[in-house]
């Protein structure tokens, strides 16, 4: 398999939180030689009266360009400006992406909504939640951002086919940035309350055997992927409070997950639980569905779903 990247969309309202992805969507676009386009959002009917700067387009753009030369100096890649005007934020987001056809979509989280606040916060979870491209969601800090490749990539697995994309995806980032592999599978304790096993079963104490179990199951995807190094993890808990530990306990750069996969017992990784993980963890999330960021390099390749250890 191969990386499809060739054109990043980055949304941007120019306010210091929506810029903290920049540094992240810059350096994917120096990497892999992307186009990286920049889209400023005019809701209409909305007036901005707090922040007058975010219309003044060409004096914000002469901002990006400094931080770009600042990171990346003769490196820094090209942008494609624009400012659109649009019903909504998302509107504005989903119809460009298609429009011309970006592979992925930068975008920071955790800003303000309303007014001209292009998109941050809850406008960044519509994307999430609509949106058929892959979209990299990189968290506003108080730190200054500066751009780095991925040292260490964790993929949560589930073990649906959706799961083993993001394997995939993560074996691909992995071999370009030179960056160590984590695989965790988290078994959930709280999904059936023991009464649903007529008190012969709870699930306490079915742990031990359905993390054996599980652990079978991860290095039975390793061998498909051909993945001979990865650090396993089969934890048990809350899903997003485990990867959150995981991410601050080992350091972790980027988080792949996949989305529409299975819910039930220890199959919670999906769905709300994505959107919940954008909003928590502090490192990039990249949330992906299918196959989209790869190509295959051989017609007819091998698309089994995964095994299901249980």
């Amino acid at each position: 398999m191969s990386l499809k990247l060739e054109k990043i969309l980055f949304p941007t309202d120019f306010t210091n939180e929506s810029l903290a992805g920049l540094s992240v969507a810059g350096e994917m676009a120096v990497h892999h030689g992307a186009e990286l386009h920049l889209v400023h959002g005019r809701v209409l009917h909305q007036i901005d009266k707090e922040n007058e700067v975010a219309h003044r387009f060409e004096a914000n753009m002469a901002l990006v360009h400094e931080r770009l030369e600042s990171w990346f100096g003769e490196d820094s890649p090209a942008v494609i400006a624009r400012e659109i005007r649009g019903v909504s934020a998302a509107d504005v987001v989903m119809d460009y992406g298609k429009m011309i056809g970006v592979d992925l979509i930068v975008m920071s989280t955790h800003g303000r909504r309303g007014l001209s606040r292009f998109f941050l916060g809850s406008v960044a979870e519509e994307v999430l939640r609509r949106s058929s491209i892959p979209v990299l969601t990189v968290r506003a800090s108080d730190e200054g951002p500066t751009p780095k490749g991925f040292r260490k990539i964790l993929a949560p697995v589930d073990f649906s086919k959706e799961s083993v994309n993001a394997l995939n995806t993560a074996k691909v980032l992995a071999g370009l940035y030179n960056a160590e592999i984590y695989v965790v599978h988290v078994v959930e304790q709280g999904v059936v309350p023991s009464i649903y096993a007529m008190d012969r079963h709870p699930i306490e104490h079915l742990l031990p055997d359905l993390k054996a179990k599980s652990e079978a199951g991860i290095e039975d995807l390793l061998r498909e992927a051909r993945l001979v190094s990865a650090a396993v993890r089969v934890l048990d808990g809350v899903v997003v409070n485990e990867i959150d530990k995981l991410v601050e306990q080992e350091g972790i750069d980027l988080v792949i997950q996949a989305t529409h996969g299975l819910t039930g017992l220890t199959r919670k990784i999906i769905g709300s639980v994505a959107e919940e993980a954008v909003r928590r963890l502090t490192c990039p999330v990249l949330t992906i569905r299918g196959h989209e960021l790869l190509e295959e390099l051989e017609a007819g390749a091998d698309t089994r779903s995964a095994p299901n250890p249980y």
